[in-house]
């Protein structure tokens, strides 16, 4: 069964909004990104798709942290229009946010029946089941995605997040440098790439990662962090630098 096709035009372009303030969100602000869900909402709202108003209301309350009404909410939307694949993803998102794995499988699943060809529902599924120690199938899912579509930089980036999380960071690493020369801009791609650095003990490498995250990003508290995790590593580096001299 492939919703893809049932989907009209206007659930088509929501989805388009919808994956690109997932996958770029540190482009926007957060009151940018507020702006937008709101204006979301209104043209859902003219545009007759009910479904997608409880949807972006579920998102508004995902990015304040509120899962459990971010959950019911994309759980009302999925209900009023139970073919629209990207519902079920997301709310395995939510509930993989909320350490409901097993949950959160299930709906995965229901989005890959639904849209066996998109790679995200198989990456996203491919990290609940690493929360769930099964590393194996976990990889199994993202090389899947990648036999999909090749071109696509998240689904090498999202077995190098699982390489990372197996702390088998050299093989993480290749993965991530895959994921940069298709898209050299993305910063979870640079985040975790600096991460994988970090842990390998290749401080200025990881550092000058972060540095170009930090420059791109638009998003406050992510630039507030990324501040702190230099500081930090500099700090660390000064240490490795000056025990081997």
């Amino acid at each position: 069964m492939d919703s893809a096709a049932r989907l009209d035009k206007n659930d088509i372009k929501f989805i388009e909004y919808s994956i690109e303030l997932v996958d770029d969100f540190w482009k926007f602000s957060r009151n940018d990104s507020e702006k937008l869900i709101i204006n979301y909402i209104n043209e859902a709202k003219k545009a007759g798709k009910e479904e997608w108003v409880f949807f972006w209301q579920s998102r508004r309350n995902f990015f304040s942290q509120n899962y459990a009404e971010s959950l019911r909410l994309c759980m009302e939307a999925a209900g009023m229009n139970p073919g629209n694949y990207y519902f079920s993803r997301y709310c395995g998102i939510i509930l993989s946010y909320m350490k409901r794995d097993e949950e959160a499988i299930k709906w995965y699943d229901k989005a890959i029946l639904l849209n066996p060809d998109d790679c995200d529902n198989y990456t996203s599924k491919a990290i609940s089941l690493q929360f769930m120690g099964n590393s194996e199938e976990a990889l199994n899912l993202c090389d899947k995605a990648i036999g999909i579509n090749p071109s696509n930089s998240k689904s090498y980036r999202m077995k190098g997040y699982i390489l990372n999380l197996a702390r088998k960071y050299d093989e993480a690493e290749a993965f991530f440098k895959k994921a940069m020369k298709l898209n050299s801009k993305n910063i979870d791609t640079l985040l975790n790439l600096a991460y994988c650095y970090e842990k390998r003990k290749k401080y200025e490498s990881a550092l000058e990662l972060y540095e170009k995250a930090k420059n791109i990003s638009k998003n406050e508290k992510m630039k507030e962090n990324i501040s702190d995790k230099i500081k930090n590593l500099e700090k660390l580096w000064f240490i490795n630098e000056y025990s081997e001299i």
